[in-house]
């Protein structure tokens, strides 16, 4: 036994790097594990390999960002709006930069510029407004002041799955938000109501898109 969860991230790591598919998501959640194990737990692998993974990951992803600043699954694709490889790219590049690894500055700016008119706009459906409050999370991240921005996506939950939208993952991303604002009552009023592992599927058609119930 283990007081750290190392032995599981190097599971996951070896279960992302041989996963099948090359999508913007994968390629990005390939390195994750890594990133955190380096770091955080200091049992990973040498600084100037994960620089070196980093730097490839972000020459393929820069071939796939559009001119707004999305980022296609496969290649750059226009008209892309709420869409979480985007917001999974720019996640990832706000880690690195923060343990301070070298991102491209416009390939950053522009992706933060497509996040954030994600958080201005209006969701149509459950899913672009849990996308919407990750964007959020994200954002306050990177220092944005998000105030505006998380009370309208929470607005939007609470006119449209008031009840019904607690023990989703967006307020957990909420909640994170809020914390990052320093409205700790806030934040623990959300995280409470907020159970990982329940087996309630309500839907099962967003379920599928990641290969994680999550």
């Amino acid at each position: 036994a283990s007081p750290i969860p190392q032995g599981l991230m190097r599971g996951l790591g070896e279960y992302l790097e041989h996963y099948e598919y090359g999508c913007t998501e994968q390629l990005v959640s390939k390195a994750f594990p890594t990133l955190v194990s380096g770091e955080t737990m200091q049992q990973g692998l040498p600084r100037t390999e994960i620089a070196h993974k980093i730097a490839q990951i972000m020459d393929v992803a820069a071939s796939r960002q559009n001119d707004e600043g999305a980022f296609g699954l496969w290649m750059a694709m226009p008209d892309l709006h709420f869409d979480l490889p985007s917001i999974h790219v720019v996640h990832f590049m706000i880690e690195a930069k923060d343990q301070g690894y070298d991102i491209p500055t416009d390939m950053m700016t522009r992706g933060i510029n497509h996040l954030q008119k994600m958080a201005d706009d209006t969701p149509s459906n459950f899913s672009e407004a849990r996308n919407q409050a990750y964007a959020v999370y994200i954002l306050a991240r990177n220092g944005t002041v998000v105030t505006n921005a998380l009370e309208h996506n929470r607005d939007w939950f609470e006119k449209n799955a008031k009840g019904n939208w607690s023990d989703d993952i967006a307020a957990a991303y909420e909640a994170a938000t809020y914390a990052l604002l320093k409205d700790q009552d806030q934040a623990d009023a959300l995280i409470k109501q907020f159970h990982l592992q329940n087996p309630k599927h309500r839907w099962p058609q967003e379920e599928i898109d990641y290969d994680d119930d999550l």
